[in-house]
């Protein structure tokens, strides 16, 4: 859960980058 949280906050590269999921 907490994962998910830090990868639409901070946006990883691996899901678009800069906005979280590609967003």
């Amino acid at each position: 859960i907490v994962l998910f949280i830090l990868l639409i906050i901070i946006g990883c590269s691996c899901w678009g980058g800069g906005g979280g999921f590609g967003y």
